[in-house]
């Protein structure tokens, strides 16, 4: 099918989707595999797996472990990369600069060469307290999320999402002229780089 790819999300908060009894774990048990085994599958036919999780900027559930904890054991697993999808929750946090930047320097003290990447609003002119830059300096993609189906603005109007990719670059443009930034690269050549951002569906 031309899949060179997939995202598989591995945590929630400060939830470890690979834990004892969850849901993943005892599909793969079912099916007498381990998630290396599943690692390795995908591997021998040329898909990398990133793993996905969505960070809240809080504990979101009863856990004795936090979102960082959580990050470290889900890069251990040994996925190709992490995909961090941050949205409303982060950004009303007292103060997600802060928290971002803190995530952001222990995991790369933790494991400095792992490929990172982040998911959130698309419609970036409307999240200006979204710390954006904080996750630009530490990942190496950007992905915007655009939806499959029709957001709806108003009552009877509707955008699709090849006009939303359209306002979203038009976006991008007018931030750039901002000095806003989106990935490691823009941060290096103080360019957007549009080769490192991937519209995700």
């Amino acid at each position: 099918s031309g899949v060179s790819w997939i995202a598989l999300k591995l945590g929630d908060s400060n939830s470890f989707w690979l834990r004892e009894n969850a849901l993943i774990p005892r599909w793969l048990e079912k099916n007498g595999l381990t998630f290396s085994d599943f690692l390795d599958m995908m591997h021998e036919i040329d898909v990398k797996v990133f793993a996905w999780s969505f960070v809240y900027g809080e504990p979101k559930w009863e856990s004795e472990t936090d979102e960082i904890t959580v990050a470290k054991k889900i890069i251990d697993t040994g996925v190709d990369g992490y995909i961090i999808n941050a949205e409303i929750h982060l950004e009303l946090i007292p103060n997600p600069v802060s928290y971002t930047r803190s995530y952001f320097s222990e995991l790369k003290k933790y494991s400095p060469d792992t490929f990172l990447g982040y998911t959130t609003f698309a419609q970036t002119i409307k999240h200006l307290r979204f710390p954006y830059s904080e996750f630009a300096k530490f990942c190496d993609v950007f992905m915007p999320q655009n939806y499959w189906v029709d957001r709806n603005i108003r009552c009877d109007e509707f955008v699709s999402p090849e006009e939303e990719i359209n306002t979203f670059t038009r976006e991008l443009k007018m931030l750039e002229k901002l000095g806003t930034r989106f990935t490691k690269t823009c941060v290096k050549t103080g360019r957007i780089s549009y080769e490192n951002i991937i519209p995700i569906g």
